[in-house]
C-alpha cells in the first residue's frame, strides 16, 4: 500500500516522493502523514477502511497547540499536581467543555 502511495505521489509530482513531500510541507508549513495515508486509502482502498466520518466522530474534537493556558486551567481545577490520573483528566474535561470532546489532541506538553 505504501509503495502504491509513493508511486502515486511520484507520478503526479514528477519528482521523488520524499522531495515532493518536503516541497509541499515547506509550501504549506505542515505535513500530516496520517492525513496523507488516510486520503490515499480512502481514494484507492475504501473497501478496506472502517471509520467514522468527521460529522459523526470528529465534530467535537479539540486540538490544543498552546499548552500554557490549558495547563493553567487544569492546575486551577485540580490543584498543583505533578501527575494526574485518567479520572482526574476526565473530570477536568467534563468541567471545561460543554460537550465531551470526541477526541482531544494535545501537542507540545
Amino acid at each position: 500500500m505504501l509503495n502504491g502511495l509513493f508511486n502515486h505521489i511520484e507520478l503526479i509530482s514528477g519528482e521523488s516522493w520524499i522531495d515532493s513531500i518536503m516541497t509541499a510541507s515547506h509550501k504549506h508549513f505542515r505535513f500530516s502523514e496520517y492525513r496523507t495515508v488516510a486520503s490515499f486509502m480512502k481514494y484507492r482502498f475504501s473497501h478496506l477502511l472502517n471509520f467514522y466520518e468527521f460529522k459523526e466522530f470528529g465534530h467535537y474534537g479539540i486540538r490544543i497547540r498552546e499548552p500554557k493556558l490549558f495547563l493553567k486551567e487544569m492546575n486551577e481545577f485540580l490543584g498543583e499536581l505533578y501527575e494526574i490520573s485518567y479520572n482526574d483528566f476526565v473530570n477536568f474535561t467534563k468541567h471545561k467543555y460543554k460537550y465531551l470532546p470526541s477526541y482531544l489532541q494535545i501537542e507540545h506538553i
